[in-house]
């Protein structure tokens, strides 16, 4: 076995990552990144070659400045600036994971080859001077992972889960008959009252004439959720339709305003929904958006043939009551400084059981509105 570190996703291959079959781990997908984060990161991609084949893949970046995943925002408080003032802080960090898809994984053919790539992670992670490893966003069902991080001394903590919908049905109306009729009745109502007015999906074919009503569409969502800095900009939707293939991106117009529109890409059977938004002062009480994420993108993706939607982390609630099923999805923390390490132990810990116990309050209301 052979690995090889790369610091532009350019000197791979397309047909190498092809391997793997996911267009979260495509080449398209991290030039789009690289495209988007130029002065911001540092990428570095592990590969593994068993025979000159790749065998196993891990995506990380060296931070400059945070882009999906900020561990100084995630563990601000008392302790870690008191940290701070005794010297102990993080200066760089190696996470490993895909930017705007939140996936943290080393990702293989085979078993046993995670371990030969983590090896080279916390050696290359040393090397550069980086303060500790972080995994962000792995997946419960990752047991390998879990089990090869815990073993070389990653802290371990409970994060957010990400939410998929089974869609194996011939027909959108096939998919519906497999829910309970309050579900039902939540897909019934959106169609209804989206209809109700004189609206009409449209498919976004020219992104340089749209991309700038998307970015700020796409600011109003990142204002309302209190987020000062703007995630997608004009720049960032022609990227990612300059880069990215199998896109399906759509709005919703009436009286040629646009009300909202969705971003998703997909491969031969999952279907990824990316970003959404929508004009809140167009919308109020109109269910645009739910029509939007749910209703139209389940359509299409089953008549794409895809057998699942990625809906990704956050509005738990909402994804619960359309039937979404969740994975758990764990943080993976490991700093070398052995104080820092131990001291910043005690607040991960915390932090999990905290965001725990919100995530079970939403999965308690979400059940009592479905036996409503």
């Amino acid at each position: 076995m052979e690995v090889k570190i790369h610091d532009s996703i350019d000197k791979i291959e397309k047909s190498e990552l092809d391997t793997f079959k996911n267009s979260s781990y495509s080449k398209e997908f991290y030039q789009f990144v690289e495209a988007e984060n130029k002065d911001k990161v540092k990428p570095k991609y592990f590969l593994l070659y068993k025979e000159n084949k790749l065998r196993a893949f891990a995506p990380a970046f060296i931070q400059k400045s945070p882009i999906s995943f900020d561990p100084e925002k995630y563990l601000a408080g008392r302790l870690f600036k008191l940290l701070k003032i005794f010297g102990l802080k993080i200066n760089s960090s190696l996470i490993v994971h895909t930017p705007y898809r939140l996936r943290s994984d080393i990702i293989s053919t085979g078993e046993g080859e995670k371990k030969a790539i983590l090896n080279e992670i916390i050696k290359e992670s040393k090397r550069t001077g980086c303060n500790g490893i972080i995994f962000p966003y792995v997946l419960e069902t990752n047991k390998e992972a879990d089990t090869l991080l815990i073993k070389n001394g990653f802290i371990k903590t409970f994060i957010d889960a990400n939410f998929y919908l089974d869609i194996n049905f011939n027909s959108f109306e096939e998919f519906l008959k497999s829910f309970t009729k309050h579900r039902r009745r939540q897909y019934r109502y959106a169609n209804n009252i989206f209809h109700r007015y004189n609206s009409k999906i449209v498919d976004i074919q020219d992104i340089d004439k749209f991309a700038k009503i998307l970015s700020q569409l796409h600011k109003k969502l990142m204002e309302k959720y209190g987020h000062s800095n703007v995630e997608m900009t004009e720049e960032s939707f022609i990227n990612f339709y300059r880069y990215i293939k199998n896109i399906d991106g759509f709005y919703a117009e009436e009286n040629n305003n646009i009300l909202g529109f969705v971003i998703n890409f997909y491969e031969d059977e999952v279907y990824h929904v990316f970003r959404c938004s929508q004009d809140y002062n167009l919308t109020e009480n109109r269910l645009v958006y739910f029509y939007l994420v749910y209703n139209e993108t389940i359509r299409r993706a089953i008549q794409l043939g895809c057998k699942k939607i990625d809906y990704g982390f956050a509005a738990h609630k909402t994804k619960l009551l359309r039937g979404c099923k969740y994975e758990k999805a764990y943080i993976y923390f490991k700093f070398f400084n052995p104080i820092f390490h131990n001291l910043l132990k005690f607040k991960i810990k915390h932090l999990g059981k905290c965001y725990y116990s919100s995530f079970l309050n939403e999965i308690d209301y979400s059940k009592e509105d479905n036996a409503q």
